[in-house]
C-alpha cells in the first residue's frame, strides 16, 4: 500500500511540473530562415528565436515567404527543449 502510495505522488509531481513548465505562446513575427525541421523568427521586439516545425509544413512555409512579410504564430515552449510550432497564419500585406 505503501509502495503504490508513493508512485501515486512521485507520477502527481512528475505531471504537475510537465504542465507548469510548458506554456503556448502566440506572436507576430518574421520568417528569417526555414530548414527540414526548424525555422528562425525574429519577433517585433527584434529578438530571434529557432521554432521546431514538422518536415511537411518546412517546404510550404518556405515557398509562402515570398508572398508574406509577417506571420501569426503560436507555439509551445517549454524549458527542456526548443518551442514547438503549433499554428501559423500569414498577415495580411498591407502593401501587397
Amino acid at each position: 500500500m505503501k509502495k503504490t502510495m508513493k508512485i501515486l505522488i512521485t507520477l502527481s509531481v512528475i505531471v504537475f511540473l510537465w504542465i507548469s513548465l510548458t506554456a503556448s505562446t502566440s506572436e507576430v513575427v518574421a520568417i528569417k530562415e526555414v530548414s527540414s525541421n526548424e525555422m528562425v523568427i525574429e519577433t517585433m521586439t527584434k529578438e530571434i528565436k529557432t521554432i521546431k516545425v514538422r518536415s511537411n509544413l518546412a517546404n510550404i512555409i518556405d515557398e509562402n515567404r515570398k508572398y508574406h512579410d509577417s506571420y501569426h504564430i503560436k507555439y509551445r515552449k517549454n524549458i527542456w527543449g526548443k518551442p514547438k510550432l503549433l499554428e501559423i497564419e500569414p498577415m495580411k500585406d498591407n502593401n501587397r
